[in-house]
């Protein structure tokens, strides 16, 4: 493991712990924006040391990736977005839209499978 898969990893715990606190309000708020500033702030990392999106898209003087790299960073997107889908959801029902929390519950479920999965394709690559 490298020093990005260590930084993910407490990513992950950071994830976890707000799982396990959800039902305190501030404190899930809290450990959920800090491990989603944390993943950006590695994704823009990564992005800076590695060239990642000239990679992903063949550009310049790297070919275009293989199927796994390519599974690698569709999982990454994913997760990207979904970060942005919980953070809206999770700003409507701290403003009161709790009909909405189902539908942040669901999202948090497939989060967690694709930042998951995209923490255990990263060990690989």
């Amino acid at each position: 493991m490298n020093h990005f898969h260590y930084i993910s990893l407490g990513i992950l715990a950071l994830i976890f712990l707000g799982w396990i606190y959800r039902r305190k309000r501030n404190l899930h708020i809290g450990l959920m924006a800090t491990a989603m500033a944390a993943d950006l702030g590695l994704v823009l990392w990564i992005e800076l040391s590695r060239h990642a999106v000239e990679q992903a898209l063949g550009v310049g003087e790297f070919e275009l990736p293989g199927a796994f790299l390519a599974f690698h960073i569709v999982l990454s997107v994913v997760s990207l977005l979904l970060w942005f889908v919980q953070l809206v959801l999770g700003i409507k029902i701290a403003r009161g839209k709790r009909q909405l929390l189902p539908v942040h519950k669901l999202c948090a479920l497939f989060f967690v499978l694709f930042r998951l999965a995209n923490f255990v394709t990263s060990l690989w690559l």
